[in-house]
């Protein structure tokens, strides 16, 4: 199947050949990263040398948000939905950090920083009702995360077949992905003009307290 790219964006970005798909995410796993160019693809562009801080911060949170503890009514939540939250989980810990595999996402997909931002904000409220981000599920639930978000605020984008290759999954696995992300979200992808303002705030704070 030949891929046709949303309003005529170029597939030009994309390092052909440098991608694996992989229905366990092997692509960024520990035991394949002699042979991946994961690293190399995560080489922040000129484009977003002015947001690294933005970035760095971004993963510092998502951290931060892995770390936190649970309530019993929480615990009920999670619980509810393992099932949808299985298809999320790695074998092995990536062999990539949060801070590049962003810097990966934005490079190939050419979103804003604002996209990542909102996807932020949709992991925080998984988080608040109940769901536990821990180093084997956050880079799946990041990038459905970042996927939705692509479509809820940018006037360009690709589909998934694109998309897959820069996550290194397989089309039907993203797709998987991205509907059980929007099951547990409840659809509401719906974000306030102070509530945006509110984690942009709290992001440049974190850069202020790193410098």
């Amino acid at each position: 199947m030949s891929i046709n790219f949303v309003s005529g964006k170029s597939s030009n970005n994309l390092p052909k050949g440098k991608l694996k798909h992989s229905n366990s995410y092997e692509s960024f796993s520990s035991t394949d990263s002699k042979n991946s160019n994961t690293k190399e693809d995560s080489n922040i562009s000129e484009k977003n040398q002015t947001i690294f801080p933005f970035i760095k911060s971004i993963s510092e949170i998502l951290i931060k948000l892995s770390l936190q503890e649970f309530s019993n009514e929480n615990e009920q939540y999670y619980n509810e939905n393992k099932s949808l939250l299985k298809i999320f989980e790695l074998k092995y810990i990536p062999d990539i950090t949060l801070e590049e595999y962003i810097i990966r996402i934005m490079n190939y997909s050419e979103c804003e920083i604002n996209t990542i931002i909102c996807a932020l904000i949709y992991i925080d409220r998984l988080c608040v009702k109940g769901i536990k981000i821990n180093q084997k599920n956050v880079f799946k639930i990041l990038f459905a995360s970042i996927l939705i978000s692509i479509k809820n605020n940018e006037d360009l984008f690709y589909n998934n077949q694109f998309y897959s290759q820069i996550a290194g999954v397989k089309t039907k696995e993203l797709v998987k992905l991205e509907y059980n992300f929007c099951i547990l979200m409840n659809f509401d992808f719906f974000i306030e003009e102070n509530e945006f303002n509110k984690y942009f705030t709290a992001i440049q704070k974190t850069i202020e307290n790193c410098n």
